[in-house]
């Protein structure tokens, strides 16, 4: 049965797919999950073929709302499955994760994959310090240009803060704003 979620449902507990309008169906048209005969599937937004659930990868770091768990009697446990929108496929082409539109870029560039000798272009980590697992390609979105090599938790840390450096500049006033004594400024703590 294809219905991996990343945890095993314990007995009696189901998923609760996103909803649709009433006389609507998911059909696998869009890129959200759906169900037929009691199985689990969801389209791909690269190769778009439709593939069983558990062919797409965990993806605990989306904050999408992602698919609640209910227990038997239909209420909510608490806990969420989050995939990827790729397939394992599409995502690990040539054995790397990389978004897709990062591989296009630098494959059009000539630049190489990185290695386990590639260390992260902004925290310093290297292969072991980043899990064993090699840095990931980072570009800039807007111009499609590749940017370097960083770590997992830098290319997000990049991405949640927009991706660019207002919001990088941003955050760096913030955390000045409370060095020191700032933080008695701000909270009239003199």
């Amino acid at each position: 049965m294809c219905n991996n979620i990343g945890r095993k449902l314990t007995e009696g507990e189901t998923l609760m797919l996103p909803t649709v309008l009433p006389g609507f169906e998911r059909d696998g048209t869009d890129d959200k999950p759906f169900m037929v005969d009691g199985v689990l599937y969801q389209k791909c937004n690269v190769c778009h073929e439709v593939k069983c659930f558990d062919e797409f990868p965990d993806n605990n770091n989306s904050q999408n709302k992602g698919i609640s768990i209910l227990d038997e009697t239909g209420r909510d446990t608490g806990h969420v499955v989050r995939k990827r929108k790729q397939c394992n496929q599409c995502r690990t082409s040539s054995g790397i994760k990389h978004s897709t539109q990062a591989n296009v870029v630098f494959n059009e560039h000539n630049i190489p994959n990185p290695t386990e000798e590639t260390i992260c272009e902004i925290c310093g980590k290297d292969y072991e310090q980043n899990g064993n697992k090699k840095m990931v390609r980072d570009h800039c979105h807007t111009t499609n240009t590749p940017r370097g090599y960083l770590c997992n938790e830098c290319n997000t840390g990049l991405g949640k803060l927009g991706d660019d450096l207002e919001g990088v500049e941003k955050a760096r006033e913030y955390l000045k704003s409370s060095q020191g004594d700032g933080w008695k400024e701000k909270w009239n703590k003199t």
